[in-house]
């Protein structure tokens, strides 16, 4: 079973997985403490996919006591939820491009990496717009410090806004071909021991 104990794991197993895909990559941006990333693919002439990856330790595990109104009225998607703050799923949505009619696939897919290699994925905008319309936002009471961006040691309160969504309405991301799966788990073994 893979081990991604680190968020660079995760983004180097993910570029595993990308290039499976036959992807080109092309640029790797970090943001949120670098457990974010966007990476921008080269899809042909002058056209690219934009991935933006997330890795979590964990789901958001207490989804249905915190909205237990729609948990009520969709009980199929009782259980585990992905969450996403605000400014980060809002950074997402920022390089999403109107799509024609005839799109197949978003020009930017959210995924979201766990340390076991599961990855799921989904559309930046269909995220915030359910989370929105199904009232699945919340803000915390309690006010957290963080230590500012600045590096002055100094630290500043902060109300994180969380979206979420149901896991089951995420689709899983899986290797296109199950010996390159392995070879990429035994490579990243090799390199943790």
């Amino acid at each position: 079973m893979t081990s991604l104990l680190t968020a660079n794991a995760a983004l180097l197993y993910f570029l595993k997985y990308l290039k499976s895909a036959g992807e080109n990559v092309k640029e790797v941006r970090s943001f949120n403490k670098d457990r974010h990333f966007l990476i921008t693919c080269h899809a042909g002439y002058e056209t690219q996919k934009l991935y933006y990856l997330v890795y979590h330790k964990d789901f958001f595990m207490t989804f249905n006591q915190q909205f237990p109104a729609f948990v009520a009225e969709f009980p199929q998607y009782a259980g585990v939820a992905e969450s996403i703050n605000k400014e980060w799923l809002e950074l997402a949505v920022s390089y999403t491009k109107p799509l024609p009619d005839w799109a197949v696939e978003p020009d930017v897919k959210l995924v979201f990496i766990y340390p076991e290699g599961r990855m799921y994925w989904t559309d930046p905008r269909l995220f915030k717009k359910f989370a929105e319309a199904q009232k699945l936002v919340r803000t915390q009471e309690k006010v957290n410090l963080e230590n500012r961006e600045d590096y002055s040691g100094r630290q500043q309160p902060i109300n994180e806004t969380t979206y979420s969504l149901p896991v089951k309405m995420l689709k899983p991301l899986e290797f296109k071909n199950y010996k390159k799966q392995e070879e990429a788990m035994i490579t990243e073994k090799q390199r943790t021991l």
